[in-house]
């Protein structure tokens, strides 16, 4: 791992939202530790300004971290912001900020940093026997419109079914009376085609997230951790590596200083949380001054 390289913050959990002080603490320090999440060997990361590229957050509420950013810029950090709006509502995301919360932050951002460094996630799409394609779309088009002029880009996918997605699945159906519906490949293409026609018509290039099958006729296939916008951005020279997370995956090399099982947004649909009892454990063990996100 050699710098310099691009800082993921976080796939894996929403650092800006929970984590911010623990992350000053450690961009002052100049480093951080993190565990791989299969192996768990301990790495060590450079968090000075000269061994970074930049930061890639990824939240759903940066409203923690803004006091923080005067500081960061300060110390020669460049940043992009991965926000996710979806407007999926306290179903199932219920401690995520409400919808015009959320909005006016993102907003406030584009005007302090410009738009082309704030990348909307309408991601993932969840198709519900209450939350349908046509309600999906006017969604999607109130919040492209609100958005508009504030964002370049916006990312998207349907929601995966991974093994610990489809458990907790079953227990949303239970809890809400609401049973999600697995949309098939035609469903799912009509339904981008016509999220890219009101991309487009909003200025936002549409790309979608580990779902190649859905690439073409206006949609990108997406690039999270793009190397090539990050060098474009900050005019330096960015070794593009490709460094897919998963199936499909068009990340290029980044460090990802997030852990699993840790984001108390506690969104029904997430993949990085396997359950909220972990998730309360490691929230509860998480140390501001610690060295790792949890210890």
């Amino acid at each position: 791992m050699n710098p310099p390289f691009i800082i993921s913050a976080s796939r894996r959990t929403d650092i800006p939202a929970f984590y911010s002080e623990w992350f000053m603490h450690r961009v002052r320090a100049g480093y951080c530790k993190v565990r791989h999440p299969f192996s768990k060997k301990e790495i060590l990361v450079s968090l000075k300004p000269e061994d970074v590229v930049g930061i890639v957050f990824w939240t759903k509420n940066f409203e923690p971290t803004l006091k923080y950013l005067d500081e960061l810029e300060r110390r020669g950090f460049f940043y992009l912001i991965h926000y996710t709006i979806t407007g999926l509502g306290n179903n199932f995301e219920p401690r995520v900020p409400a919808l015009e919360q959320s909005l006016d932050l993102f907003r406030g951002l584009s005007e302090r940093i410009g738009n082309e460094r704030m990348l909307w996630r309408f991601d993932p799409i969840v198709i519900t026997e209450k939350v349908g394609a046509a309600e999906t779309l006017e969604r999607f088009d109130s919040i492209a419109s609100k958005l508009h002029g504030h964002a370049r880009r916006v990312y998207f996918s349907f929601m995966q079914d991974y093994a610990r997605v489809t458990s907790r699945m079953k227990s949303y159906a239970q809890t809400t009376r609401d049973r999600v519906l697995d949309s098939d490949a035609k469903e799912k293409l009509m339904l981008s085609q016509r999220l890219t026609d009101l991309a487009h018509a909003k200025g936002l290039s549409i790309h979608a997230c580990c779902q190649p099958d859905l690439v073409g006729f206006g949609i990108e296939p997406a690039h999270c951790i793009d190397a090539a916008l990050m060098a474009r951005l900050t005019g330096k020279i960015v070794a593009g590596k490709p460094a897919p997370t998963r199936k499909s995956c068009g990340c290029d090399f980044s460090v990802d200083l997030g852990a699993y099982d840790s984001c108390p947004h506690l969104c029904w649909y997430c993949y990085a949380n396997s359950h909220p009892a972990p998730v309360g454990r490691n929230f509860s063990a998480h140390r501001i001054k610690g060295e790792f996100l949890v210890e």
